[in-house]
């Protein structure tokens, strides 16, 4: 049997208001249906505490979930091209997890996505295609009233009674020729075999900046033989949340990410060469 993993990024920055209260239906969803979930803190502040050891005593302790604190300080020595990087650099961060997964499929998502059911998730099988999903958005007030955050069986069996209320994000491209900008937005999950992955060394780390990264991973998947999908059916939940600027650095240009022709990372992508202090909870 295969087994599944996910990666996860952020800080305790509080973006988007209850953050805290997302992460922890997102993290427990994650722990209880998939085999290892590992969560990249990026730049958390100084003397502030982790987001995971924020919301440490709120989560499943099964020993599933990894995780390691990158400081601002040791960014500024991994990063010294750009001092107004992200404040959540996703592209940087997510290559550092990938890298440390060792599950045969890797899921790339984010900190307010709750994971689908393992049968459904193992639907995603092919080794030869990478896989999307139109994500259902849903108000975090209404979120609450499914159940406790500490059980995510409880609030999980209600959300299927409302997947005929939530449509899905349709297909779109950012510019003309663009085929790979499958869903409006990034769909919050991208999930691919391992090999995969490997094989296009992950996200492209010359788009650091702002948005169509995961525009750029359909890409390079294309490039490098692979197939590219959506499961329209799987039911990717995202908890709803105000705005935020995600930092500054502005974003990334839209023909380089849809048409650039090197589109491979150097061999140590996702700082292969360092060795991270990794927690496990």
């Amino acid at each position: 049997m295969s087994s599944y993993g996910c990666v996860l990024v952020g800080r305790n920055d509080d973006y988007g208001e209850n953050l805290c209260e997302r992460a922890t239906y997102s993290l427990n969803s994650m722990i209880s249906e998939l085999d290892s979930v590992v969560y990249v803190d990026w730049n958390t502040e100084e003397g502030k505490p982790s987001l995971i050891e924020e919301i440490s005593e709120d989560l499943i302790h099964s020993g599933k979930l990894m995780w390691t604190k990158i400081s601002p300080e040791l960014i500024r020595y991994l990063t010294p091209r750009d001092p107004e990087l992200q404040k959540v650099c996703e592209v940087l961060s997510r290559n550092i997890g990938i890298r440390v997964l060792q599950t045969d499929f890797i899921v790339s998502t984010n900190i307010d996505i709750v994971c689908p059911d393992r049968n459904l998730v193992e639907r995603q099988n092919s080794t030869s295609r990478m896989y999307t999903a139109g994500k259902r958005n849903i108000p975090m007030e209404i979120f609450r009233t499914l159940g406790n955050r500490h059980n995510p069986a409880e609030y999980k069996s209600k959300l299927k009674e409302l997947e005929s209320s939530y449509g899905q994000q349709p297909v779109v491209g950012v510019c003309e020729g663009d085929i790979y900008s499958l869903v409006s937005g990034c769909g919050d999950w991208q999930l691919a075999h391992k090999d995969i992955w490997y094989t296009i060394r992950g996200f492209e780390e010359r788009l650091y900046k702002r948005m169509r990264a995961d525009t750029n991973l359909h890409r390079k998947t294309h490039i490098f033989g692979y197939g590219i999908g959506i499961d329209w059916e799987l039911p990717v939940w995202h908890i709803n949340h105000g705005g935020g600027s995600g930092g500054g650095g502005g974003e990334n240009d839209i023909f380089l990410s849809v048409f650039m022709n090197e589109t491979t990372n150097a061999d140590t992508w996702g700082f292969s060469n360092l060795n991270f202090d990794w927690n496990i909870l």
